[in-house]
């Protein structure tokens, strides 16, 4: 074999090595979110809704948890401002919303949530909600709040 041949043989070898990992490179360069939901006595939230988006890269994936409350974005490339909304479609359980997620190239983000009944699902269960947070657009302009709910308010708690 001539030295020519060899050389040509020798670049076609690392051309093809090179090109190989190319993909596994640019896969490094992503990240994933994961995490688990969890309903209000800490049992898994399955079939939930989970939205992760980030303005910056003007990505939007939508997922549902399984049957162990999971979810898994996976391949998310790097960005400062990743959100998460986690959303009951029956309305039982108050959505939530974890924002400013910062996801770095290669990286695990893992996200646990705990969703907590809504007021109207409180009352009409007779229980207290356990974040006793009002919100305003899930109340009547009539609702009625003690001084005893209005104490436990996380605003007034401490004083």
């Amino acid at each position: 074999m001539s030295s020519i041949q060899s050389r040509y043989l020798r670049f076609l070898v690392m051309a093809i090595l090179v090109l190989a990992s190319w993909p596994r490179a640019l896969a490094a360069a992503d990240g994933s979110i994961q995490g688990t939901v969890s309903g209000p006595g800490g049992q898994p939230a399955a079939q939930v809704q989970v939205r992760i988006s980030s303005a910056q890269t003007g990505l939007v994936i939508l997922l549902r948890t399984d049957s162990s409350g999971y979810y898994a974005a996976m391949d998310l490339p790097p960005a400062i401002d990743y959100e998460i909304e986690i959303s009951d479609e029956r309305g039982l359980l108050a959505p939530l919303l974890q924002d400013r997620i910062v996801l770095r190239a290669g990286q695990l983000t893992w996200e646990p949530f705990q969703l907590h009944p809504t007021i109207h699902e409180s009352i009409r269960q007779g229980t207290e909600p356990r974040d006793r947070i009002v919100k305003l657009k899930e109340v009547g302009s009539r609702t009625i709040y003690d001084h005893v709910f209005l104490e436990a308010l996380p605003l007034f708690q401490g004083f």
